[in-house]
């Protein structure tokens, strides 16, 4: 049913639960994990100094929040792939999806968004509406 299952990682509980189902439904369907998690730059003007500490910040937080996913999954006997990207979650998540051909794309209800998703929107509901492949939105 589900051979490729994209599962957006940003450290919160919604993604923690989002990756335990992925790794179930993994099992069941005998699918191959991506993991992904992106790096949101500041939307406040900044040094180039500034920016660039904050994005190598972001990916050792990731890479390392990744590497423990990994042995996670590969403990379960899944094949796993983990990618670090940078851009915007509601637009990056679904165009990896489509990269890589995902058949289902997991991600937490909510994430670090807090009042702002809210009121504008989580992001969850933004890659609904774009992602190439079905979404399984995990409370």
């Amino acid at each position: 049913m589900y051979r490729r299952i994209v599962v957006g990682l940003d450290g919160s509980d919604g993604a923690r639960r989002a990756l335990d189902a992925a790794i179930a439904l993994a099992r069941v369907c005998k699918s191959e994990l991506f993991l992904v998690s992106i790096v949101e730059l500041p939307k406040y003007p900044g040094a180039i100094d500034e920016i660039e500490d904050e994005r190598r910040t972001a990916e050792e937080f990731y890479r390392e929040m990744q590497r423990q996913a990994v042995e996670r999954v590969t403990s379960a006997g899944l094949a796993v792939h983990a990618d670090v990207r940078v851009g915007h979650p509601a637009q990056s998540l679904p165009a990896y999806a489509g990269e890589v051909k995902a058949d289902l794309l997991a991600l937490g209800h909510s994430g670090h968004s807090g009042i702002w998703g809210r009121v504008l929107g989580t992001t969850a509901d933004k890659v609904v509406d774009l992602a190439p492949c079905s979404v399984l939105v995990v409370r």
